[in-house]
């Protein structure tokens, strides 16, 4: 996992948590918890390709 945050320091970092709380199951019981599973996310990126730039 740590080899996967250097790149690009906290964003990459933070990706990364996002994604193992998607892998983990934790994320999926935060958004039942209130009642947000229709919004969830199925994978957290960094600048991911189609986000606007400004």
């Amino acid at each position: 996992m740590l080899d996967q945050i250097r790149p690009r320091g906290l964003a990459n970092a933070l990706t990364v948590a996002a994604n193992d709380l998607i892998t983990s199951g934790t994320y999926g019981k935060i958004l039942d918890h209130w009642h947000l599973s229709e919004e969830a996310l199925p994978k957290s990126e960094t600048n991911p390709p189609g986000l606007p730039k400004y």
